[in-house]
């Protein structure tokens, strides 16, 4: 173990001799065991044999059935995994589903699956289930009930795995199909965005898939800006075999400053010897609001028609940032004041537009807060200054998914989108029109309506490039791919 900066080595011990080793908080233990005489080489090698159902991306949204043919039964001497691949844009937030395989349930909380490194902002989950080597025929139905969210089941396989010999194959089985029911199954019923205020129901899940009744002892902490009514201290509870239990509270958001922030309930579980932690995540954001006018607000840099709208006041890296939103039937209208000791510099071209001053609107709106761009999550740029001209610029940019990738397909630029601009020495002010029609085609709003919305401002102190980009709704940073990071807008009457 370390101690005092120092590697300390233990003695050497029978490998019958009971071993025990004290560690200090942040101390690490090694064990290494020596054989007396050389390991036998493996002489045989053990297959593994997958069979794979024909259903690939099919929509999680009701009641399905896959089928899943094998060209053969599972010997004696090979375990069964029921290998699942489930893609989702917002991290499993849903609890999960019931499932059967030839009639056998099999409950399944979302929190059991392991997250695929490397994949972003794409996330694909596998979940890896001991199935009984009885239960598989030659013509297999798995059967999907009460899915609780829109997610794709990119795929579904039966594999066999062969051990040394029919007595391990059980132990292994028996040894996975006991893990499963030892360890602690739970999750969190997921939470609808927050404003700052608010309160909402949390409830958190617990099943006993064990064969007998256990006790659970429950702990619940928060982070800065979330409090619980009532859950104080560790809690047990009592779950019979094969039973679910519910702990419910009351949680109390409170948030202090103007930005969106990313904050959770945590409950640390603990049951015969297993613990495990479970995360609920609950995102916050300040109350922003776009008031209604009933004609089209100026557009020459002064106040007028803009000056009942609110107002978001904010200082990023010593610039001065002040935005206000509006809208009528027609248009979202967003007019922003950049203020410090600086003159906007133009763009290089259309393409990079982003890399020198600008205001970037985005626009989500269904307010779907999906990980990746749906159909009516749109970006549009807007700079002081154009490309070769003291006019302001307006892109709209059009991105489609490709593979991991939101990618940029499109722009358009000028009309349909309105700006105008008044340039000085110490900054800007910007004033923009988004019609509805570019968000969706048919798009309506109306009063309390919420649409997902972020105004970012980036700003260039040379011709190197950006300084820094940052909202003024959503989390701090620019998060120009992930509308899930966006902040909320209200359209008031």
């Amino acid at each position: 173990h370390y101690n005092d900066g120092a590697l300390e080595h233990g003695e050497t011990v029978s490998s019958s001799s009971e071993l025990t080793v004290t560690l200090p908080v942040g101390g690490v233990a090694s064990v290494q065991w020596v054989y007396d005489a050389p390991v036998p080489e493996q002489t045989r090698t053990l297959a593994e044999t997958e069979y794979y159902a024909k259903t690939s991306a099919a929509i999680l949204n009701d009641a399905m059935q896959v089928s899943l043919p094998v060209k053969r039964l599972p010997q004696e001497d090979e375990t069964v995994l029921l290998h699942l691949g489930v893609y989702s844009d917002d991290l499993l937030r849903a609890n999960g589903l019931n499932l059967s395989v030839n009639g056998h349930p099999l409950s399944v909380f979302w929190t059991e699956a392991q997250k695929e490194e490397g994949v972003k902002p794409q996330t694909q989950w596998r979940l890896n289930l001991p199935v009984k080597r009885a239960w598989i025929q030659n013509e297999n139905t798995i059967s999907f009930q009460e899915p609780d969210s829109e997610y794709r089941l990119m795929f579904a396989s039966l594999v066999y795995n062969q051990q040394l010999d029919a007595e391990t194959a059980k132990a292994v089985a028996n040894g996975r199909i006991a893990k499963r029911e030892r360890a602690i199954a739970a999750f969190f019923k997921p939470l609808p965005a927050m404003f700052s205020g608010e309160k909402t129901s949390m409830v958190l899940s617990i099943e006993n898939r064990s064969s007998s009744t256990k006790i659970y002892t429950v702990e619940l902490s928060t982070s800065e800006f979330v409090t619980l009514a009532k859950t104080k201290k560790p809690v047990e509870i009592k779950i019979a075999s094969g039973s679910r239990k519910t702990i419910t509270d009351t949680i109390v958001c409170a948030l202090d400053r103007e930005i969106m922030t990313s904050e959770s309930v945590q409950a640390r579980i603990v049951s015969g010897g297993e613990s495990c932690v479970f995360d609920l995540p609950v995102y916050l954001y300040p109350r922003r609001t776009a008031g209604k006018v009933d004609a089209a607000p100026a557009f020459d840099g002064t106040l007028t028609g803009w000056q009942t709208m609110p107002e978001v006041v904010c200082e990023i890296k010593g610039v001065g940032i002040s935005t206000r939103t509006g809208w009528d039937e027609k248009n979202l209208y967003v007019r922003a004041e950049v203020h410090g000791d600086f003159r906007p510099l133009k763009p290089d071209t259309v393409a990079n537009c982003w890399a020198k001053d600008c205001v970037e609107v985005f626009v989500d709106g269904g307010n779907d807060k999906s990980k990746m761009y749906d159909e009516d999550d749109h970006q549009y740029m807007f700079c002081p200054l154009g490309v070769d001209s003291d006019e302001p610029l307006a892109v709209q940019l059009i991105r489609k998914r490709k593979g991991d990738v939101m990618a940029i397909v499109d722009s358009r630029v000028g009309k349909p989108l309105r700006a105008s601009s008044v340039v000085s020495d110490n900054g800007y002010v910007l004033a923009v029109a988004i019609p509805w029609e570019t968000v969706k085609p048919g798009f309506r709003p109306a009063a309390g309506k919420m649409i997902g919305c972020d105004v970012a401002v980036g700003h260039a102190r040379n011709t190197d490039g950006i300084s820094f980009g940052s909202s003024v709704f959503g989390l701090p940073g620019k998060f120009y791919d992930s509308p899930e990071k966006w902040g909320i807008l209200t359209l008031q009457d």
